[in-house]
């Protein structure tokens, strides 16, 4: 729902208060990540909209550290490993799995996506 010229024009009142009194927190504000209302993009996307670089990236991170994840409790499973049966073979095991799961859906990621959307 896009904001009336009150509303705009009353936000644009608030934020020019707010770097007249407060410019340390504009700039903790401007190092955290862009304002959002100049994002060109802003005034056309609808309000629930996904960045689509940004759901890319937070894709891709979270396919890498659940990859980290996988490998690390493979190789903390065969060290613990004493025997055929024991609770290092079965971590183990259930990081082998782990691993080629997320080795899979991260290769079939990275296909999809050959171009990183822009």
């Amino acid at each position: 729902m896009p904001l009336s010229e009150d509303e705009k024009s009353r936000l644009d009142e608030i934020a020019a208060h707010v770097r007249a009194t407060d410019p340390d927190f504009v700039q903790r504000l401007r190092v955290a990540g862009p304002e959002r209302h100049d994002h060109p993009t802003s005034a056309a996307a609808p309000v629930g909209a996904v960045d689509p670089v940004r759901q890319y990236n937070r894709r891709l991170l979270l396919l890498s550290g659940l990859l980290f994840v996988s490998v690390s409790l493979f190789s903390n499973g065969l060290s613990a490993a004493h025997g055929l049966i024991s609770l290092g073979t079965l971590v183990a095991i259930a990081g082998g799995v782990l691993t080629g799961w997320t080795t899979l859906l991260l290769v079939r990621f990275r296909r999809a996506h050959r171009t990183r959307p822009a």
